[in-house]
């Protein structure tokens, strides 16, 4: 396995506790309605972040139907954003489909994870080498992700475990390895 290549960062920021990251990748896949009204019920839980990405229809959608969880400081709604140290400065935990990009990040901030879906193909794959890890936990309900939420704001040695097991995932050398992968493959392209 080669990873990603990476660079491992340090975060500075506010961050309130119980602060939880809601996002689907660029398109904001699996976000809805249903489910952010549910995790803003969580005792546990004191912000929910959600990232849309370039879904403006969702963005939109999601400002106008929690008005008053957005001024109230309950919710953040966030579209495409290039600043995403600042976001995981102030997260306790990252809640995603299984996005490449998304885990490696998540993991290289220290964030623990929860799997909420994936695509079929690389992203199930992506899942099942970090659930079988215990670098994620997996929730494919609601009342699963809710239970797993107060669980990490909880239990700080399951929130911590998972840290760890993500952070051994992550390949520091994984840009040499491509490279070295696409110099022996190289000599069978005819340019």
């Amino acid at each position: 396995m080669t990873g990603i290549p990476v660079t491992s960062y340090q975060i500075d920021g506010a961050r309130v506790k119980g602060s939880v990251l809601l996002c689907g990748g660029g398109w904001g896949l699996q976000i809805t309605e249903e489910t952010i009204t549910a995790l803003l019920e969580r005792e546990s839980l004191t912000r929910l972040i959600v990232l849309c990405g370039q879904n403006t229809a969702l963005y939109n959608n999601i400002c106008s139907q929690f008005q008053a969880r957005i001024s109230g400081g309950e919710l953040e709604v966030h579209g495409f954003t290039d600043d995403m140290c600042a976001i995981y400065a102030r997260t306790d935990i990252v809640v995603t489909k299984a996005g490449g990009l998304t885990l490696t990040e998540a993991a290289l901030y220290g964030k623990p994870l929860i799997i909420t879906g994936y695509l079929p193909g690389h992203e199930e794959e992506n899942m099942k080498a970090f659930v079988q890890r215990g670098a994620a936990l997996f929730a494919g309900d609601t009342d699963t992700l809710g239970q797993a939420i107060d669980n990490l704001l909880t239990d700080d040695a399951s929130a911590e475990l998972l840290r760890k097991n993500a952070a051994m995932l992550v390949n520091h050398q994984a840009c040499n390895l491509l490279c070295n992968e696409i110099m022996k493959d190289i000599q069978y392209v005819d340019a």
